[in-house]
């Protein structure tokens, strides 16, 4: 699909190669954490956490919201255990096999296929909302509808 060659694949690798990172900065101490929030920097949040729904996932659970799933799962919010929150950080190790062999680079269901086809996770949906904002300041277009 043309939509997704070009700056989107670069920024999707960058992406991964980021969370890889910060995944590695917290790895090795995971035994001392109860569980791990990615949550992208540029997001303005509409509803309060609710703390215990992260202390009820299960090894098996992580937690992602209802929107922003794009026929995958919402990559911009995601919280588990620690040895979950590991799947999701590396998958950048899975991008060469899945579009070699699934279909191209999709953000959402590259997501998706990582964590419940391929590691066999199941994802908890929460109603917490947020909304991306841009470097204008302006809320991007396809979050405006989360008010």
């Amino acid at each position: 699909d043309e939509r997704y060659n070009g700056p989107n694949l670069r920024n999707l690798l960058r992406q991964l190669e980021s969370l890889r990172r910060v995944t590695q900065l917290w790895e090795l101490d995971r035994k001392n954490i109860d569980f791990i929030l990615y949550l992208r920097p540029d997001l303005s949040f509409l509803d309060d956490l609710n703390i215990t729904t992260l202390f009820n996932l299960g090894a098996t659970q992580f937690m992602t919201p209802y929107w922003g799933q794009y026929t995958g799962l919402n990559d911009r919010l995601v919280a588990g255990r620690p040895r979950t929150a590991i799947r999701f950080g590396n998958r950048l190790d899975l991008t060469w096999y899945y579009a070699s062999n699934i279909q191209y680079l999709r953000s959402e269901a590259f997501l998706k296929w990582v964590m419940i086809n391929h590691h066999r996770l199941r994802p908890v949906i929460t109603n917490l909302r947020a909304q991306c904002i841009r470097a204008t300041g302006l809320i991007a277009p396809n979050d405006i509808c989360l008010r």
